[in-house]
Formats: C-alpha cells, structure tokens, sequence
C-alpha cells in the first residue's frame, strides 16, 4: 500500500498506524497483537535521514513483592524540571542496569539462589533491598508475549506537517530461550527502565517498567530471525 497516513501524532504513530492498517482495535490485552504474533514496530528513517537505534521493549512488569512503583518513585525519585517544560516535578526516568548504580542510586542483582531479580539502592557499599521480581514470572511473560514475534520497520516521511509511513522489512523471531534472561540481565544485555512522575497536582502517572535490549542483541535471547523485504 505504499506510504501510510499516521493516525496519530508522535512516536506512538508508527505502531497505531500498522495495527489499524491491520484491523486491530485498541485493547488493553497483555497478549500478542495480530493472530498470535506479537508487533514491535520501530522507525528506520525519518525524513531521509537514518534514525539512531534505540533499545526495543520486550515487556513491561511492575516488581512482584517489596516497594510498589509508585514507592519507588516517591522515595527515590528526584524534583526536576521536564524538557521543553517550565515546572519541576517529582520523576524518575532512568535504566537500570546490573553493572553499575543509575544517578537515583538503583541497581539490579540476580539473585539466582532464590530466582529473583531484585532492584536495590546503593549509597556508598551499603546496598538496600527496594523491590523484586520472581524471575519464573519474568521468563513466563517473556515466553506468552514473545512466543512469535514480528520487528516491522518502517520509513517515515513527512508531507505538510503529517508523518507518513512504509512498512518495509519484518524480523520474525519465534521460540525465545527464556533460560537466558537471567544471564542477560547480568551482563547489561538487558536493562530496566523506569518512566514515572508525579504531574503538578499531585496524579500519578507511568508508562510501565519495561524490560529492554538492544536490536542487535535480541539474537542472543530470540536467535537469529527470518527476514522478510516487503518492498520486492
């Protein structure tokens, strides 16, 4: 079909546009996307120029036991002002990572005697238990939401201020080795974010904890991917 007329404004448009090209309604169903196959769908261009490659979201969950979100964020959160914004806010926006603490002190550790991952707090050498997740429920929501997966990527163009986009090539990926999570997590293969804030009146707002990995790293946990070139 060529070049598609975004549906919605900013970087949610690329993959509204595909699923409501496909016939998806929105729904808040934590199940793959399109008969069975999970979309995770990236820009390749934008505008003629090559987009920097950003980490891909493999799933988002919040700790299973300890400080909920919120918590944390109320707790290890910082008061700082947004970009392009004039009022500070409570917020924390930040990875977590195995190797090292983030700027809010946070650090992950695979506790493998206990098959958990558990999000700590380091000041100085003292470390602070904060929260966990039971990595047999890490490994159960990687293998439901990514049994079979399609890495769509798409050109981006724009004409009279509207983003337009061409689905050009898909990575299929299926049968994730679980197994690995926990060893991947240790070595920064895969990292967590945090995307939280307090708006000015108090409400609380998130966009989920989400379990990331780099695009060229995903072979690691998916092995190697079938192609597909959907502009021959």
């Amino acid at each position: 079909k060529g070049f598609l007329r975004s549906i919605t404004t900013g970087d949610p448009g690329v993959g509204d546009t595909l699923e409501n090209a496909l016939g998806i309604s929105r729904n808040p169903s934590k199940l793959p996307d399109y008969k069975g196959i999970e979309l995770k769908t990236t820009r390749l261009t934008r505008n003629g120029s090559i987009r920097s490659t950003t980490r891909s979201t493999l799933f988002t969950k919040v700790p299973d036991e300890g400080m909920s979100y919120r918590g944390i964020v109320e707790n290890y959160g910082k008061f700082q002002i947004p970009r392009g914004q004039a009022v500070e806010r409570l917020q924390l926006y930040e990875t977590c990572r195995a190797s090292r603490p983030n700027a809010y002190g946070l650090i992950l550790n695979v506790d493998s005697n206990n098959d958990k991952l558990q999000l700590l707090y380091q000041e100085e050498q003292r470390r602070k238990y904060v929260s966990a997740w039971q990595l047999k429920m890490l490994r159960e929501k990687l293998l439901v939401k990514h049994h079979e997966t399609f890495w769509v990527k798409a050109v981006s163009e724009t004409r009279d201020g509207v983003e337009y986009f061409r689905y050009d090539k898909i990575l299929h990926t299926k049968n994730p080795n679980a197994s690995l999570l926990g060893p991947l997590i240790e070595t920064d293969k895969i990292t967590v974010d945090l995307a939280a804030h307090f708006k000015e009146n108090g409400d609380w707002r998130d966009h989920g904890i989400l379990f990331k990995m780099n695009p060229q790293d995903l072979p690691l946990l998916l092995g190697e991917p079938i192609e597909y070139d959907l502009t021959k």
